[in-house]
């Protein structure tokens, strides 16, 4: 999750390369695409977790 917000504010994976330079696009949205990535990332990790823990409920 911070991942996730460090991404769309622009601090993580969101840079502009220029001719001279790479510089850091710093703004709300500017790594959506990353921050997205990483919020299902978390989210999917999250349920694969519950998914588990009542599979093992079942099992006993």
């Amino acid at each position: 999750m911070v991942a996730a917000a460090l991404s769309w504010v622009g601090l993580i994976h969101a840079y502009a390369w220029t001719e001279g330079d790479t510089v850091v696009r710093l703004g709300l949205g500017a790594g959506a695409p990353w921050a997205w990535a990483y919020l299902a990332t978390a989210v999917l990790l999250v349920s694969i977790r519950f998914i588990a823990l009542d599979r093992d409920k079942h099992l006993s």
